[in-house]
């Protein structure tokens, strides 16, 4: 699988944090929780130095498997990819902490030493992205999102998800996708067009049938890529021991967290109570909601067909393939308990949803995830200083007419009623309410 550097969709996102905040499970106290530290810029340069020399150096030995035109092609998509994640380290938008290298070293030397196909140069790194995702960019380097760490529930699932990226690596599934790329833009797509042109009819509706064919076949190779990299990486989980049946169960949360909707959100109750001040009252003109109703949205129908479009079979129809493939997988077993080691990482990645957001400066979902953990525990002195500080940062962009940056606008189409009442009650408040609750959340009102 390619690595999408491009930050997830924002409709995605909405609705992936909707479903975290639905899930919040194992806290600690995070009265005494301290963030990981990612202010040191030397650090973070040095970081993104050495980045770039091991993916680089990981280059030249792809160019070896390609020649000419498609070379060039190839070399230029992954020099893209490796200056975006440099910078994107030098930013802060990774984590460097040696307890995650740890046990992610630990994982992968013994996936290797069962696996000797597995070579031993391989890099990973954890992104501050807080989706249940990871990715192989095709050089011997991967990216695993913080949230990999927060939604799998123990060390044996973590080992699937690291199995079925390096399958990716084993079987060049990048080059693979990016010779499909090269032989669609430079060599199918030219051809086509000439055809196209001298046509002297319905050009325009054969120009759409074409770029449909063209992208039904890129995903059509996504697909196949994604299947083959489960079997195999189901070959190198059970090659180094792990329990048959946590390979399946980490596609079951795969399942959850790609389809579940949201029934409840934060409460109207939730605003009354943590924005009501003894000199600044609640006012209920801050809940006003703009009426959808009378839009039709069911006029709208899209070029594409949206599943046909999905690089990413349906979770479920790969477990199934994996469960006609190997008989072992067909008989079910109860989730593995987590090791003392997944747990403490389980908890760190929880506390580090809202400082992720924050240094990915979305300031509108962090506000949302403060208020639905402050519905349930109003005195939790941690949310309580993020939702201070978090407005700080809103007045700020608010001053600057820049808080379209930082926060959503309301999209019926595909946001939670919770979250668009949420964002209706944020673009209903006045530059001097935002500045007294900022205030008042960090201490500094009188």
């Amino acid at each position: 699988m390619l690595m999408d550097r491009q930050k997830m969709s924002r409709c995605a996102k909405r609705l992936l944090v909707a479903v975290i905040v639905l899930c919040c499970a194992m806290e600690a106290s995070s009265q005494v929780y301290v963030p990981i530290d990612t202010a040191n810029v030397s650090e973070r340069l040095l970081k993104g130095k050495q980045f770039d020399r091991i993916a680089n150096e990981n280059l030249n030995e792809i160019k070896k498997l390609t020649s000419g035109r498609e070379e060039s092609y190839i070399s230029k998509s992954f020099k893209n990819q490796i200056k975006g994640m440099k910078e994107d380290i030098e930013s802060g938008l990774y984590v460097f902490d040696h307890r995650f290298d740890a046990f992610i070293d630990s994982v992968y030397n013994l996936l290797c030493k069962h696996n000797p196909q597995i070579p031993t140069d391989y890099s990973f790194y954890v992104s501050r992205d807080i989706s249940l995702n990871a990715a192989s960019m095709g050089c011997k380097v991967f990216v695993i999102h913080l949230g990999v760490f927060y939604f799998l529930e123990n060390e044996q699932e973590f080992a699937a998800m690291m199995a079925h990226e390096i399958s990716h690596q084993l079987k060049q599934h990048t080059i693979a996708t990016l010779r499909k790329r090269y032989y669609v833009d430079k060599v199918e797509s030219h051809e086509q067009i000439d055809k196209i042109k001298g046509e002297k009819r319905n050009k325009s509706e054969r120009a759409l049938e074409k770029v449909r064919e063209i992208r039904y076949a890129d995903r059509a190779l996504s697909r196949l890529q994604e299947q083959e990299a489960d079997s195999m990486g189901y070959v190198l989980f059970r090659n180094a021991g792990f329990s048959p049946h946590e390979y399946i169960h980490s596609y079951r949360l795969m399942a959850l967290y790609d389809s579940i909707s949201p029934k409840d959100g934060v409460e109207l109750a939730t605003y009354r109570k943590i924005f009501d001040f003894p000199n600044f009252p609640f006012k209920e003109s801050w809940l006003k909601k703009e009426d959808f109703s009378a839009y039709d949205y069911s006029k709208y129908k899209p070029h594409y067909n949206q599943d046909s479009l999905n690089s990413h079979p349906d979770v479920m129809h790969r477990v199934a393939k994996l469960k006609e493939t190997f008989a072992e997988l067909k008989d079910s077993a109860a989730v593995l308990s987590p090791s003392k080691q997944f747990e403490s990482l389980h908890t760190i990645a929880s506390f580090e949803r809202l400082p992720s957001l924050v240094i990915e400066e979305d300031y509108g979902l962090a506000v949302y995830l403060c208020l639905y953990r402050l519905q349930t525990k109003p005195e939790d002195a941690y949310y309580r200083t993020f939702l201070g500080d978090l407005f700080g940062k809103i007045y700020d962009a608010r001053k600057a007419y820049k808080l379209n940056r930082y926060l959503d606008v309301i999209d019926p189409k595909s946001q939670p009623e919770s979250y668009q009442q949420f964002l209706s009650f944020m673009w209903n408040l006045k530059i001097s309410e935002i500045k007294a609750i900022a205030e008042y959340y960090t201490g500094k009102s009188s």
